[in-house]
């Protein structure tokens, strides 16, 4: 690829998204947002070996207490959602 001259660049997931709709290049997503779209057939897997690193997501909260029950079924759900994706 070192042959190759770059003709756009962005710096925003979505906007990834939008040029590659648009045919206009490559992108490397992450599964949970990739996979929706390959089932949908609006995009092709190419370069099936090529992943990106694993990154660790993390959860914060300001409150000093116990954490509101919210805050935790919204950790447990993303939990669930992001290890569907996982390889």
């Amino acid at each position: 690829m070192a042959g190759l001259k770059q003709a756009a660049k962005v710096n925003t997931l979505p906007g990834a998204v939008d040029l590659s709709m648009q045919h206009m290049g490559v992108v490397l997503l992450p599964e949970i947002v990739g996979l929706p779209l390959i089932h949908a057939g609006e995009l092709v897997r190419v370069l099936e070996r090529y992943r990106g690193p694993l990154w660790p997501v993390y959860f914060l909260h300001g409150f000093q207490h116990e954490k509101p029950i919210q805050v935790e079924r919204f950790r447990r759900l993303t939990k669930h959602y992001l290890e569907k994706t996982q390889l």
